[in-house]
């Protein structure tokens, strides 16, 4: 008989389940949940006992929410719902203050709830292959984050609150439709990495761009 208080993580992705049987709330010491590239149309609602998950990985499946009751779950650090159908981050979530990693590449979003700014802990933040037309003003709010990707979305223009990601080392922003880029940027004096292939509606770049100087590769724009 397995003992399910020992396990601690649970691996059942490339698989075809639709459904996670109702004793996976009996596993309460899991810590790491893969269930991606299976058949599912939802996040299980039964996993929203684990409270001692830190990492969920859903990516893979045909999902189109990110539901409200991963909210209870006080430990969830990392997220990743890439490939999947989402169109919805309930707004309910603005609670979840332990997130650092949040990947929602390869989806339908149109936008970001405001949820997503009190998210005081993210450091990664991953919304590429979206449909995004905008990005929240609210933006700066998310003063610990390192690393995020943008790309291939439909964005014509960044708020100029951006430049308040004072800690932000990679910006990623590849195909989008941006006519500029605003003159805050110049205020992200860590960034070490910025991306912005294949924006063919851009034609300079804002003269505060100089301010950055820890790049380490060249900037390209084509």
């Amino acid at each position: 008989v397995v003992n399910v208080e020992s396990i601690t993580r649970l691996l059942v992705n490339g698989n075809r389940l639709n459904h996670m049987p109702i004793t996976i709330s009996s596993f309460e010491n899991l810590t790491y949940l893969d269930i991606s590239k299976n058949c599912l149309d939802a996040v299980p609602t039964n996993i929203s006992k684990l409270r001692n998950l830190r990492q969920l990985n859903v990516s893979g499946n045909m999902i189109s929410e990110i539901p409200e009751f991963l909210v209870r779950m006080p430990c969830l650090e990392e997220i990743c719902a890439r490939d999947n159908r989402i169109s919805v981050i309930s707004e309910e979530l603005e609670e979840m203050c332990m997130l650092s990693k949040f990947d929602a590449g390869n989806n339908k979003l149109i936008s970001l709830p405001t949820c997503v700014s009190k998210w005081k802990n993210l450091r990664t933040l991953t919304v590429d292959q979206n449909q995004l037309v905008a990005v929240m003003t609210r933006i700066h709010l998310l003063d610990q984050l390192s690393h995020m990707d943008l790309s291939s979305n439909s964005l014509s223009s960044l708020p100029a609150e951006i430049g308040g990601l004072v800690n932000l080392h990679v910006l990623i922003l590849n195909q989008n439709k941006f006519h500029e880029i605003p003159e805050e940027v110049g205020n992200l004096t860590n960034l070490e990495v910025l991306e912005l292939h294949e924006c063919t509606n851009l034609r300079s770049l804002p003269n505060s761009i100089s301010n950055i100087v820890r790049f380490s590769c060249p900037l390209k724009i084509n």
